[in-house]
């Protein structure tokens, strides 16, 4: 039997505790983030409202508070998916009778836009970033697809030149109060192993020479490729100010490191690559995930029957 000073919790005490077990199960990037939501937008609204006396509306007044604040549809989405989560363990743990969170439906999330990429607009890509410290980690991003944590992460040993391979088992992520933290994927299907297109190949090996050449010695296998501070890898957001900062340099708009992942999966699928093989290539766990790509590429194909028909007088 449930005592009465536990079922008089307030939601803000449960879910500091609920917390301090959830985050065991999950990595440290989503502990962190979930604590951000319940920080930022639970604990303001219904914080002090004691957990066996919760409403549905309460639930509801949540999501109208983020959505006047102009937040996107992913994070309230998110938020709601948290509470559901922390009041099923609730009721589990018999601190509520009944999930309530459940009776809000979760906001629709509409699909990533992905901005077309032609081998032109790749080729001018390589040319702002020509020259640059982290040159060698874009051609990867781009020849490759990964994301920018999965390349921050790489070592030595995940690389096999003789069988021109590059296997993906680790990613990096920054999180708050405890700097870089290199973990492993987030998905069984992120865990891939990829073929190496010559450019790739290439680039890894001058990499690896140059060490060589700077140590007197071959790098160890558990050496990053791409090192930071100590023995740390690569900040991402390094990564990407450099990005910022040579694109700005040659005059091309801004854009996220994860474009470069965008290009290369429209650039494969506008070459008739499969959805399946590409879905395997990034790592999607979803195939919906992946056909985006030929959406954009049909959208393409689209424009260039319209250039032709401007060109035409059609």
């Amino acid at each position: 039997m449930v005592k009465q000073a536990a079922i008089r919790q307030t939601v803000a005490q449960f879910l500091v505790e609920w917390m301090g077990v959830h985050q065991l199960s999950v990595r440290s990037r989503t502990a962190d983030n979930y604590r951000q939501h319940i920080r930022s937008y639970i604990i303001p609204i219904i914080g002090a409202t004691y957990l066996n006396e919760l409403t549905a509306g309460q639930v509801v007044a949540v999501a109208t508070m983020q959505q006047h604040k102009g937040l996107s549809a992913g994070t309230i989405r998110l938020t709601q998916i948290i509470l559901r989560q922390a009041f099923d363990d609730a009721v589990e743990w018999g601190l509520m009778i009944e999930n309530v969170a459940k009776r809000v439906a979760l906001p629709h999330v509409p699909d990533t836009v992905i901005k077309p990429t032609t081998a032109t607009d790749a080729q001018q890509l390589l040319e702002a970033v020509e020259g640059t410290k982290y040159e060698p980690l874009y051609i990867l991003m781009l020849s490759l697809g990964l994301r920018r944590g999965e390349v921050c992460a790489l070592r030595w040993g995940d690389v096999d030149f003789s069988a021109g391979t590059l296997s993906i088992s680790r990613s990096v992520q920054r999180v708050t109060g405890r700097g870089l933290v290199v973990s492993e994927p987030k998905t069984t299907a992120s865990r891939r192993v990829l073929p190496l297109p010559r450019l790739a190949a290439s680039v890894l090996g001058q990499l690896f020479d140059a060490t060589i050449e700077s140590r007197k010695a071959a790098p160890k296998s558990i050496d990053y490729i791409f090192p930071g501070k100590g023995k740390a890898p690569v900040d991402p957001q390094a990564v990407y100010m450099g990005l910022q900062s040579a694109l700005n340099k040659a005059g091309i708009d801004p854009m996220g490191l994860h474009q470069l992942r965008h290009a290369f999966g429209t650039l494969l699928r506008s070459k008739g690559v499969s959805e399946k093989t590409l879905m395997e290539l990034l790592g999607h766990t979803s195939i919906r995930m992946t056909v985006r790509y030929g959406a954009v590429v049909d959208e393409l194909k689209t424009q260039a029957a319209s250039h032709m028909d401007a060109a035409l007088g059609g």
